[in-house]
């Protein structure tokens, strides 16, 4: 997938009710960005709450986003909340 398509499937995902999916999709894309940036090194196994602890080392001030994002989806992925 290239990257405009990995950014839109959110979008998308959203745009036609797939809340779980819009949310893995987008952490994930977040992420994939930061790395193709080098602003941090992605690794297979990663847990989102490691790339959010990951992404507050290099953009402090997103601290607080961060571990939302990690903790919402941890509860999406794995079926805490819909």
């Amino acid at each position: 997938m290239t990257p405009v398509c990995s950014r839109l499937a959110p979008i998308r995902r959203a745009a036609a009710g797939d809340w779980v999916s819009a949310v893995v999709d987008r952490f994930r894309a977040i992420i994939r960005s930061l790395d193709e940036r080098a602003l941090l090194e992605d690794y297979p196994g990663m847990t989102a709450q490691e790339a959010g602890h990951r992404g507050t080392q290099v953009m402090p001030n997103l601290n607080e986003s961060f571990a939302y994002a990690a903790n919402l989806f941890d509860r999406a992925r794995y079926g805490h909340e819909e």
